[in-house]
């Protein structure tokens, strides 16, 4: 055999050789490393920062509700024992406004121990241009039990039983009819309209409507 082809033989078999050994090694196995993690203490708390700019105005919120515009009128009655000033027993209201009048009423007992006390009435309003109605009865009691009726006051006893008002306190005017009928003596005044009402000594229950009327309702 020729001598060069030996050696191309014996080259390429060391070749063989040597790439069968490169391919079956085994490659070395690479753990990856964990990071470290060292935590360090908090730090202190730094200073506040400086104010911020003032923001802009806000929009104009939305108009509120208008104030209650109601007018009001007040009835009282007022009881006087002897020589004593006359104080309000009764203190009824209402709202003005009503096409058809407002009225306000209530009733209250009262005791006249001495020889005579008087009943009168009295209104006033927070509106210009009202007229009130009054009506009141007058009933004598023995304490417990209705006697028996002692006076009707029914309207001024002018024209339509209406008299003017305002928002000072109003002296009322009252018609007791034809007669005086509680039997104390009160001299009757001609027409029938009086400013007060006497009654003797003894219980008496008080029971009194005031009807108002604004002229432009």
């Amino acid at each position: 055999m020729n001598k060069k082809i030996k050696l191309t033989i014996v080259a390429v078999a060391i070749i063989s050789l040597l790439s069968v050994n490169a391919s079956n090694a085994t490659s070395p196995t690479v753990t990856p490393k964990l990071p470290i993690v060292i935590t360090l203490p908090k730090g202190d708390t730094g200073a506040t920062g400086a104010t911020g700019a003032t923001g802009a105005t806000g929009a104009t919120g939305a108009t509120g509700a208008s104030a209650s515009s109601n007018q009001y009128a007040a009835g009282f009655v007022l009881v006087a024992r002897g020589t004593e000033a006359a104080t309000r027993w009764g203190t009824y209201s209402t709202v003005l406004g009503s096409p058809y009048g407002d009225t306000a009423s209530g009733m209250f007992r009262f005791s006249c121990r001495v020889a005579t006390c008087t009943v009168s009435f009295q209104a006033e309003t927070t509106a210009n241009g009202v007229q009130v109605l009054t009506k009141s009865m007058i009933y004598k009691s023995s304490g417990s039990d209705i006697l028996g009726q002692c006076e009707y006051a029914d309207g001024s006893g002018t024209g339509n039983g209406y008299q003017a008002v305002d928002v000072t306190s109003t002296n009322l005017v009252v018609n007791i009819g034809g007669t005086l009928d509680c039997g104390a003596g009160q001299s009757y005044p001609i027409g029938g309209n009086v400013t007060s009402i006497t009654v003797p000594t003894g219980y008496y229950d008080v029971i009194s409507t005031f009807t108002f009327k604004k002229l432009n309702a």
